[in-house]
């Protein structure tokens, strides 16, 4: 009898508890990375077994994230953005996805709750924009950078939201329409040199990828003359070279690397962090390891990028390349 009676009283324990004690085991699988499945936002996203799982791509965040409430004033709105977007670029891999959708949703709030507020609405359209950008969600970047344009007149984020649509093109591949805009920007008497000379880098690095030599080494020749920095001049120079060996300028880009060495070698010896970054970028160039190859094996082979020397002319050292490109010849961002 004593038995059953306690059987009975287990049994009642277990029908009262269960409940809670199942929901809270659950929860706990689901935060230690536990197989199964964990509902989030409008999609379901797989674990995998172990306690850890691969830290989600804020391309792949699915989140769903509110719109801030309107605050009393444009100031505290346009910090409360601020302070998120602070938040999202000190977030670790795993939460960044989410922290930067707040930001974004927080800058969208300064634009569709402040309307006609001139400098602040067209900063917070294009940091909306940026933000988006960095999540690939390239429609939806166009649209919030168009808006920046629409609201932006004559102030400075006119031409930094130009140079996004360029790069919003790029991502996607629209290499024709990224030119477009960065060579816009790059004639631009109000662009800053800074903006002129990230539009020459990028318009260059584009023609390397459709494989327009000539118009890639112009680019980055221009971008050279007016460098701003001894480390932005050694990059100018290795991608220029790269596109002079593409075309077949061997003794043209082996002159360019050398002068570029001659001039830079001071700096880059001197006991300094800036001089110990310029001796390794020097170092570092790739149309250095480029001509060495080409000169040594008649090919070079690296990044994607197939090359093979098919004829030499012996009077200027010149030659002229057979192969094909296949990916990225430039600096990869």
């Amino acid at each position: 009898m004593k038995a059953s009676l306690y059987l009975f009283a287990v049994w009642v324990v277990w029908m009262l508890y269960s409940p809670s004690l199942m929901q809270g085991a659950n929860e706990q699988w689901s935060h230690s990375g536990g197989g199964g499945r964990e509902r989030s936002g409008d999609g379901m996203h797989e674990r995998s077994g172990g306690g850890v799982h691969e830290p989600m791509p804020a391309s792949e965040a699915r989140f769903k994230v509110s719109m801030p409430s309107k605050m009393s004033t444009l100031q505290q709105q346009f910090q409360l953005a601020k302070a998120k977007a602070t938040l999202a670029q000190g977030a670790d891999s795993i939460t960044k996805g989410s922290r930067l959708l707040a930001a974004a949703s927080a800058w969208q709030a300064v634009v569709q709750y402040w309307p006609g507020e001139g400098l602040l609405q067209a900063e917070a359209a294009f940091r909306h924009g940026e933000i988006l950008l960095q999540l690939e969600r390239y429609g939806d970047a166009m649209g919030a950078l168009q808006t920046c344009l629409d609201v932006a007149g004559e102030t400075e984020f006119a031409m930094r939201a130009r140079l996004q649509i360029a790069h919003v093109y790029r991502r996607q591949l629209r290499l024709a329409k990224a030119i477009h805009h960065f060579r816009w920007v790059g004639t631009q008497p109000k662009a800053t040199l800074r903006q002129r000379n990230d539009a020459l880098e990028w318009q260059g690095k584009c023609w390397l990828e459709l494989g327009g030599w000539t118009l890639a080494a112009a680019a980055f020749a221009e971008w050279q003359q007016q460098c701003e920095s001894p480390l932005e001049e050694v990059r100018a120079t290795d991608l220029h070279a790269q596109a002079l060996l593409h075309k077949g300028q061997m003794l043209e880009a082996e002159l360019l690397l050398s002068r570029a060495r001659s001039l830079l070698r001071g700096a880059s010896l001197e006991p300094t962090a800036e001089g110990r970054l310029l001796f390794n970028a020097l170092g570092r160039m790739r149309a250095e390891q480029m001509l060495r190859s080409l000169r040594q094996f008649g090919d070079y082979h690296g990044d994607g990028q197939v090359i093979r020397v098919t004829h030499r002319n012996p009077k200027t050292s010149n030659a002229s390349f057979g192969g094909q490109l296949s990916g990225a010849a430039g600096y990869s961002d």
